[in-house]
């Protein structure tokens, strides 16, 4: 540089362009599957939420249904005063039966 040649901006290789331009393209496919990705995802999230209501409303309509049903536990409850009752009976016909036996 002392002799008086000045530097020259140095251009570009022929191979430094194709580099170049991979890590370009690499850098845009994945920009664009990135958006793809999220566009999926956002695509199957709101089909998944359109499921969830679905079967919600669903599991909501049978659990109506079965609220109206009337089940085991509650008719062995409403029977048990019944059961009870006929016990008591067969005990005072016991009581007459025997007292009826000794005194003819």
């Amino acid at each position: 540089m002392s002799d008086g040649q000045e530097e020259m901006p140095r251009g570009q290789t022929a191979l430094e362009r194709i580099v170049l331009h991979a890590v370009q393209a690499v850098t845009v496919a994945g920009i664009i599957g990135g958006y793809l990705a999220v566009s999926d995802l956002r695509t199957s999230n709101a089909v998944l939420q359109v499921e969830v209501k679905g079967l919600s409303d669903r599991l909501e309509d049978f659990r109506d249904l079965v609220d109206d049903r009337y089940t085991a536990r509650q008719a062995q409850r409403d029977i048990k005063p019944l059961i009870e009752r006929v016990a008591d009976h067969e005990a005072r016909i016991r009581t007459i039966e025997k007292g009826t036996r000794r005194n003819p």
